[in-house]
């Protein structure tokens, strides 16, 4: 009677699988410009995972930000209109910023912009002027704006999550503008996350890194260097972006800066509750960081999931299928018990 039973819930154990919504992760990552290997190398360490598969990435160098047929642009509104409810989608972007570029619609509101790198700006974001991605070299046409990215998000599906990582300089003007990610289809769905290199007034630092004979040299973004020191298993995106903010809070880089003669041991960035001391309030037009303490402005976060979009990173959620299965396992094992007795 017991293995009657038992073979009644092996025949549901199926028909559970094939009912279930199968739910993957795909990488899309592009290195632009001097941080080429940047989103290669997040990808590197994401493959090792179980969910994250080969046949689901793809890696770019030098990509244009925005054209009608291949860009950045382009490739994410493809992921957006063929990702499934449960599927995890993560943009990494490394590579160059901007900050001033004429905001067409107004949507970033009047605030004049402060001097970059200001440790005390005098006033909040969002500033004057739209933000950008793209190549050096590209005209302004090919330069993605950060509207025209929330509009390539526009066909996500309400069921995916999105993720977002840049380590370009002012990136954290994606959000705040009332037509920027932060307002797009996936943050209205309770589905958007980011992890975004700098503030908006905010330049990121990287360094060297490599050579490629094809690419160039390589500099890699501190951002880039705090997520790769800190994947792991069973870990969040929000608690890995938290374990990044807290190695770049103890970590220190030697750094060559041009108003010392020796080389300095920065720390990436200061802790969420700092705040300057006289000396650090000093800042650098021409370049970044302050005198003797950080590289650069703390990395910013933004986060509009809810518990059903907050997937781990490395380690995927138990299907239905492999439930059951345990519950298989419970009764083979009390059948060999009954035996025994």
């Amino acid at each position: 009677m017991l293995g009657r039973k038992l073979l009644v819930a092996f025949v549901l154990a199926l028909g559970l699988s094939v009912s279930a919504v199968h739910a993957d992760s795909y990488f899309y990552g592009v290195g632009n410009d001097e941080a080429w290997y940047g989103s290669h190398e997040i990808w590197m360490e994401l493959e090792d995972l179980p969910e994250w598969h080969i046949n689901r990435c793809a890696s770019w160098a030098n990509r244009r930000g925005w054209d009608t047929s291949a860009s950045i642009y382009t490739d994410i509104q493809g992921y957006a209109s063929s990702l499934e409810a449960g599927d995890v989608f993560l943009f990494s972007y490394m590579g160059h910023g901007g900050w001033d570029w004429p905001d067409a619609n107004s949507d970033e509101g009047s605030t004049s912009r402060p001097d970059s790198n200001d440790p005390t700006p005098p006033n909040p974001p969002p500033y004057t002027g739209d933000e950008s991605i793209g190549r050096s070299g590209d005209s302004s046409t090919y330069w993605m704006r950060d509207d025209q990215l929330a509009d390539a998000f526009a066909d996500f599906d309400s069921g995916v999550e999105v993720v977002v990582i840049s380590g370009a300089c002012h990136s954290g003007g994606l959000v705040g503008g009332s037509s920027d990610i932060d307002y797009s289809v996936p943050a209205g769905n309770d589905g958007l996350y980011a992890m975004l290199g700098a503030p908006e007034h905010g330049t990121s630092v990287g360094y060297y890194a490599g050579y490629s004979e094809t690419f160039g040299d390589y500099y890699r973004p501190l951002l880039s260097e705090a997520l790769l020191a800190t994947l792991e298993p069973n870990i969040s995106f929000p608690e890995w972006y938290d374990a990044a903010m807290t190695h770049g809070e103890t970590q220190t880089h030697e750094t060559n800066v041009p108003w010392q003669e020796e080389n300095l041991f920065l720390e990436f960035w200061p802790e969420s509750e700092w705040v300057p001391t006289t000396q650090e309030e000093t800042w650098y037009t021409d370049h970044w960081g302050w005198q003797e303490s950080y590289a650069q402005l703390r990395p910013i976060e933004y986060n509009s999931l809810d518990s059903s979009h907050d997937h781990l990173v490395g380690t995927p959620e138990p299907t239905s299928t492999s439930l059951v299965i345990l519950v298989l396992l419970g009764v083979s094992a009390k059948l060999r018990r009954r035996k025994q007795s």
